[in-house]
């Protein structure tokens, strides 16, 4: 994969054109429409575009403006299957709402793509993670994705975490927040505060020499029994001998 023809343009309408690569474009800021192969779609900031070689596409901003960043991609033969994926994903879509924060990841990319080299290669991969990111979202993505960010935040608050009050205080229902957060992250809230403790405690036990009932209050746990129990549920065996177990196999 090679990035390349970045440009910063602002636009009110484009005659219908094709193109030997494929071209994406992140709107910056306006509204408008986007034309691909006689079929009109509305776009507004935040929208991301694309359009496959060979297809007549363009951009109109009617009376205001639209303000976007475009640029190529060439795919080599090494990247059939992105393609392959790439036609399967927008098989019926050209237009996919990433929301108007991305203009600094897109410049990124294109200051790493202008300056050749590894930095290139790097811009190249990114770019592909982010097309497989967005390949399952839908419009609600940029809504459930701050909700998400939100609720990670309050999980790494010393205070105790709830999912039914911190969904009150997020404005959705407990069903929305952990049904958001599973999507994103495969795990639930509180899977995921299981997690983060379960691994906490690993840590103390590899790291030093702290009696497990210390390591339980240290990751999060009052109760030493409870702990033990989670840990064995967690790992397999309990605290005690996961630190043994484990010290050998590193020796």
């Amino acid at each position: 994969m090679r990035l390349h023809g970045f440009a910063t343009v602002r636009t009110l309408a484009v005659t219908p054109h094709t193109h030997t690569d494929y071209e994406f474009h992140y709107i910056i800021s306006g509204t408008g429409s986007y034309t691909v192969n006689g079929r009109t779609y509305p776009v507004s900031a935040g929208s991301f575009l694309l359009s496959f070689p060979g297809e007549t596409h363009c951009v109109d901003g009617g009376r205001t403006a639209l303000r976007q960043l475009l640029f190529c991609c060439t795919l080599d033969g090494d990247d059939s299957r992105l393609a392959a994926d790439l036609a399967e994903v927008c098989r019926d879509r050209r237009v996919f709402p990433v929301g108007e924060k991305q203009l600094l990841f897109f410049e990124g990319l294109r200051s790493h793509a202008e300056r050749g080299g590894m930095l290139a290669k790097s811009a190249a991969h990114r770019f592909a993670a982010f097309l497989y990111e967005r390949s399952g979202r839908d419009g609600e993505d940029a809504t459930h994705r701050s909700i998400v960010a939100k609720c990670l935040a309050m999980i790494h608050r010393p205070s105790e975490f709830i999912v039914k009050d911190a969904a009150k205080v997020l404005g959705v229902s407990p069903e929305y927040l952990i049904r958001s957060f599973k999507k994103e992250l495969g795990l639930s809230p509180v899977q995921y505060r299981i997690r983060m403790k379960m691994e906490t405690a690993c840590l103390y036990l590899l790291q030093t020499s702290k009696p497990v009932a210390e390591v339980a209050q240290l990751s999060g746990f009052e109760d030493e029994l409870y702990f033990s129990r989670m840990f064995r549920k967690w790992t397999g065996m309990s605290p005690t001998n996961y630190r043994i177990k484990i010290r050998l196999h590193q020796n």
